[in-house]
């Protein structure tokens, strides 16, 4: 894991202790944790960084299944929009969405957005 993801992992569990890491997006720890308390009781960082892979992948999959109805809505083919879905699943910079990052969250209000939009 690159220092992005330790930080938010170590917001979620210290909490914001210092000034300059308040550039990290604020929501995402709090997630995090809270999505953790949800399974565990102990909130070391292992359980953390556990925590956060299986929210990312729960919203992923939601942001999948919103990239293909507003690519549905977009192209008005089915099969075209079913081939665009597997090109976003299969893209390589969705090694982000598999680490403790907030790039799941974004793109999956992205796509929540555009769809609401279109």
């Amino acid at each position: 894991m690159k220092f992005d993801a330790l930080m938010f992992i170590k917001h979620a569990h210290e909490g914001f202790i210092v000034e300059k890491n308040y550039c990290f997006f604020p929501f995402y720890p709090l997630f995090i944790r809270n999505f953790s308390k949800l399974f565990v009781e102990d909130l070391n960082e292992i359980n953390l960084i556990f925590a956060s892979l299986i929210f990312n992948f729960i919203v992923g999959i939601i942001g999948v299944v919103i990239f293909y109805k507003l690519s549905k809505e977009v192209l008005k083919n089915e099969i075209m929009s079913y081939k665009s879905t597997i090109l976003w699943i299969i893209n390589p910079a969705l090694a982000f969405h598999a680490s403790p990052y907030t790039a799941t969250i974004f793109s999956t209000v992205t796509f929540f957005g555009f769809y609401v939009l279109f």
